[in-house]
């Protein structure tokens, strides 16, 4: 009995070693992966009929995105998803994007950033206000709605 004891406990020691190292090994031939962050800057207050910067700082891996080709910034109002605007991004050279937009109409806006880098992509959204906002709007922010689902019709 003694004899079978020390065998089943000197193969229950072998294998939690070779788990143990098993374990180590394997964690090394995982992707580590490297989300890609993003913070999008808008002006405070967003004017009516004037020129308006809409940014985004992209970083990942502590460092600014440099070089990304399709940063898209995609503009709509409440209660219009269907009427969103695509515009590709200009960049700065320093992991910032921006677009020039002009705002015809108060209200209350989302705004969506989609970037890809090393196979990390993001969709952020952000709300914001130009102008007064309508009863409705003040409703809807009151309520703290998320960004509604738009249309994909002008995507391309």
């Amino acid at each position: 009995m003694y004899k079978y004891a020390l065998t089943y406990s000197l193969i229950f020691l072998l294998t939690a070693c070779s788990f143990d190292s098993l374990s180590e090994d394997a964690a090394g031939h995982y992707k580590v992966e490297s989300p890609l962050q993003v913070d999008i800057l808008l002006p405070e207050p967003v004017l009516l009929h004037e020129p308006q910067f809409l940014n985004v700082i992209l970083v990942q891996n502590g460092k600014p995105v440099n070089g990304l080709d399709d940063v898209q910034f995609t503009v709509w109002k409440n209660g219009s998803p269907d009427s969103n605007e695509v515009m590709m991004a200009n960049r700065d050279g320093r992991g910032q994007y921006y677009v020039e937009k002009t705002f015809i109409e108060e209200g209350l806006y989302y705004v969506k950033v989609q970037a890809s880098s090393n196979g990390s992509t993001i969709m952020p959204t952000k709300q914001f206000i130009v102008g007064e906002l309508s009863e409705k709007d003040l409703l809807e922010l009151q309520k703290g709605h998320q960004a509604p689902k738009q249309s994909h019709e002008n995507h391309h």
